[in-house]
């Protein structure tokens, strides 16, 4: 019984760990509607910037990301220091902008936590609950899962919220490729 209550429980935290993440679509050409929901998501955060077709692959760091219908600002932040440099690139070569909120995850793994806590809590207790009590014997089987469900709640919610807030909860911006210019199918013929 206990094997099966770990094995349910790592499932749930693979499960937990993978699923904290959405993407917000930039559909090209972007209306003022989608520029207006792509910098809320971005809130002012630290992000990573991918730029397409650019090496290196790697994300630049970046802090107070605006992006413009045509242009896109940010102040990259410069490795093993403080410094900031400001940087301007066509809102065309964006690839992804993904931001972590430690905050939200924390929030998340608190709920999910809590819930799978409170269930493994109450499979503990059914399996440690003495086998001739029943819900209406002569002890009260249904304190013990009571008492297991409130354990394990607690502690899945301790545990979710720090594991929430250790993973993070990411949001990423992902631009459609670039418009290519339509090329004609058929070449004008010389005369």
């Amino acid at each position: 019984m206990l094997k099966t209550a770990a094995g349910a429980l790592s499932g749930m935290l693979v499960t937990f760990g993978t699923g904290c993440a959405n993407t917000v679509a930039a559909h090209r050409p972007l209306s003022e509607e989608n520029l207006a929901s792509v910098n809320d998501s971005l809130g002012g955060r630290e992000a990573r910037v991918t730029l397409a077709g650019v090496p290196p692959a790697e994300p630049l760091p970046a802090k107070d990301v605006k992006v413009g219908r045509d242009t896109t600002q940010w102040l990259e932040l410069q490795r093993g220091t403080e410094a900031s440099q400001p940087r301007t690139v066509p809102t065309a070569a964006l690839q992804r902008i993904s931001i972590k909120r430690r905050d939200l995850g924390a929030l998340v793994g608190l709920a999910v936590g809590a819930n799978v806590g409170s269930a493994v809590g109450v499979i503990v207790a059914a399996a440690l609950a003495p086998q001739n009590c029943g819900i209406g014997g002569s002890c009260s089987g249904f304190a013990y899962l009571l008492v297991g469900d409130l354990i394990g709640l607690l502690a899945g919610a301790g545990v979710g919220a720090m594991l929430g807030a250790g993973i993070g909860h990411t949001t990423s911006v992902e631009f459609d490729p670039p418009s290519k210019v339509a090329l004609p199918t058929q070449l004008p013929s010389e005369p």
